[in-house]
């Protein structure tokens, strides 16, 4: 709450001045790299608490004396940044907030090169099958036409071993069969 009223309070006061809202912008964005890790709590005491008392102390001088100029709120929070134990948590808060969404991006990309590999044997299982026409449980499946079914061939095949086994006895007994190029033709 605190800092929205800031802001919109020194906007006013600085309406020129753009370096308002960036700063406002890098306070905020340092408290928020340490909420994961630290905690609100820890950010509010850590960086918001030791920017305002900053703020509040030049903004004093700026009320006491005559000649001052109203604080420049990116020259406070470049002091505060540098105080050791506001530095030391930005510190730890940017090692730990890069650590974690290095994490996350790996893990992220991890599940990606899963999903891809996953979809690319599907895609070379699919094309590696033959199509078949569909068959529904228990149903059986005619072959189309111009084919014949297994049953067909296997009749085929018995019967053309008949015709080559009644050619082959008429032979031996010196007959001559004119059923040669009847078997010929239906071979091809």
């Amino acid at each position: 709450m605190t800092m929205p009223f800031l802001m919109m309070a020194y906007a006013a006061l600085h309406p020129w001045d753009d370096s308002v809202r960036q700063t406002f912008d890098l306070v905020m964005a340092a408290m928020a790299r340490g909420y994961g890790n630290s905690g609100v709590a820890s950010a509010v005491k850590n960086v918001l608490l030791p920017f305002l008392r900053a703020l509040e102390e030049q903004m004093d001088t700026f009320q006491k004396s005559a000649s001052a100029t109203l604080p420049k709120l990116a020259a406070v929070w470049a002091k505060v940044a540098t105080v050791a134990p506001t530095k030391a948590w930005l510190s730890s808060a940017e090692s730990s907030f890069s650590t974690e969404s290095n994490n996350s991006e790996k893990k992220e990309l991890q599940v990606l090169k899963t999903e891809v590999q996953t979809a690319l044997a599907a895609l070379k299982k699919a094309q590696a099958t033959p199509k078949t026409p569909f068959k529904p449980p228990g149903a059986q499946v005619k072959a189309p036409e111009g084919e014949k079914t297994a049953k067909e061939k296997k009749a085929a095949k018995k019967a053309k071993k008949a015709r080559q086994a009644a050619r082959k006895a008429a032979r031996e007994a010196g007959e001559t069969v004119g059923a040669d190029t009847a078997d010929e033709a239906e071979e091809e």
